[in-house]
């Protein structure tokens, strides 16, 4: 997998190549253009059929005006996280304030962007192993389009991106992406930890690119 830094984002695009096993938190800018990014090759149209709980006519569509603007601030650690309730592709509706008592892993991401789709097995690794320890993980989608790039964004490019990365945990789709406002969101993707009391344990770094060794034991010192 590809990891790039923010910093490098802004000053240098090509210039940080990090190790495979990495996890990926600022690898598309919010301020690029999906059509400028390149997708992961040869991603074939997906069934939606199989994997969708959702009903054809409950497609939720992106608000018109809704963008995202690379001048927010990240939520600071120890800051109460904002509260969202947000619908999930999964039919029910997800209410970050219901989830006090467990921690929270948060990943915004874009449908459209490689590196949230190169992430997306570790992400699935990461879910497996703390599953069953009390830790809720979540994504939310965090731009305007759809995973073809020029779209509006729907749910169904959630379904899209669930289907062909075997997302086991909820995503929740933000029509007016006022969370990614909320939470300050700088690039794709993005993680935030939220412990049991509902304060931002985790944002993420400007400084450095956290590997998934680094997630994990975040987690393990938010589970004790």
């Amino acid at each position: 997998m590809t990891k790039i830094a923010l910093s490098a984002l802004k000053h240098a695009p090509a210039a940080l190549l990090a190790p495979a096993l990495a996890l990926v938190l600022f690898g598309c800018s919010v301020g690029q253009s999906p059509a400028t990014s390149t997708p992961v090759a040869a991603v074939p149209t997906p069934t939606f059929v199989a994997m969708s709980t959702q009903p054809p006519g409950d497609v939720i569509q992106i608000d018109p005006g809704a963008s995202v603007h690379a001048g927010t601030q990240p939520v600071p650690e120890g800051q109460a996280a904002p509260d969202f309730s947000l619908p999930g592709i999964d039919g029910k509706t997800h209410t970050l304030s219901e989830m006090k008592g467990k921690v929270v892993l948060l990943e915004f991401i874009a449908t459209w962007c490689p590196h949230c789709q190169d992430e997306a097995p570790a992400m699935n690794d990461l879910y497996n192993a703390y599953n069953g320890k009390g830790v809720e993980f979540i994504d939310i989608n965090a731009t305007p389009y759809g995973h073809d790039h020029t779209s509006p964004a729907t749910t169904n490019d959630l379904i899209w991106f669930r289907n062909q990365f075997r997302v086991p945990f909820p995503m929740l789709f933000d029509k007016t992406l006022k969370s990614t406002a909320d939470y300050g969101i700088l690039g794709y993707p993005s993680i935030y930890i939220i412990d049991k009391s509902g304060k931002v344990a985790y944002q993420p770094p400007t400084d450095h690119v956290p590997s998934s060794d680094e997630i994990a034991a975040t987690l393990d010192g938010l589970i004790k």
